[in-house]
C-alpha cells in the first residue's frame, strides 16, 4: 500500500506565534479522528513551524490535506511570507513505497 508523506511549512507572526501553536495542535489532533493520517509530527524551528504528517488511502476521500490549507488560508493574516517567494505556506508531497 502506497502512503503519501505531506510537509507543510509556514510562520506565524512573532506576537501570535503561541496561540497558533495551540490552536493547530488542537485542529491537527481532531483531524487524526478522520482516519486519513497514519502519523505525524510537528517541529518549531526558529519562528516556523514544520508539520509532516504520513497519510493512508483514506486521505483521497476524506481531504484532511485541502482542510488544513484552507484552514491555514483563513489565517493569512496571522501569518509572514517566506521571503523570496511571497508565499505564506511551502506544501511538499510525495510518496512513500
Amino acid at each position: 500500500m502506497e502512503r503519501i508523506i505531506n510537509t507543510i511549512r509556514f510562520r506565524p507572526k512573532k506576537e501570535y506565534l503561541d496561540s497558533f501553536v495551540e490552536e493547530f495542535e488542537s485542529v491537527t489532533k481532531k483531524a487524526m479522528k478522520e482516519g486519513s493520517i497514519d502519523s505525524y509530527f510537528t517541529a518549531i524551528l526558529d519562528e516556523e513551524i514544520l508539520y509532516v504528517g504520513i497519510f493512508n488511502s483514506k486521505e483521497d476521500s476524506v481531504g484532511i490535506i485541502s482542510k488544513g490549507l484552507q484552514w491555514l488560508d483563513k489565517r493569512q493574516d496571522l501569518l509572514e511570507t517566506f521571503s523570496g517567494s511571497g508565499k505564506y505556506v511551502i506544501v511538499e508531497k510525495g510518496t512513500i513505497k
